[in-house]
């Protein structure tokens, strides 16, 4: 009997960590229209290509943004983070 209810349970487990990995972390759908103090930001990250819309999450102490990547400024903070 024990062995009969962990097998569906496992079986259901085993789905939802699949489904999980086709769901990006963070998407962007609306975007700042303003620059960010460099000093502010903690970290800014791409979107996944699993997102509709390309974007960069931006981290501050307090909160996150999304900025358009071809914002010249966000350019120049990603440009900055790589090297």
């Amino acid at each position: 009997m024990c062995c009969k209810l962990l097998t569906p349970v496992f079986y259901l487990l085993t789905i939802s960590a699949s489904v999980a990995h086709a769901v990006p972390e963070s998407c962007c759908f609306d975007f700042v229209d303003f620059q960010i103090p460099t000093k502010r930001i903690v970290s800014a990250l791409k979107t996944g290509s699993n997102c509709p819309v390309a974007g960069i999450v931006v981290k501050t102490p307090r909160t996150e943004f999304c900025v358009k990547p071809n914002e010249a400024w966000i350019q120049k903070v990603m440009k900055k983070g790589q090297k």
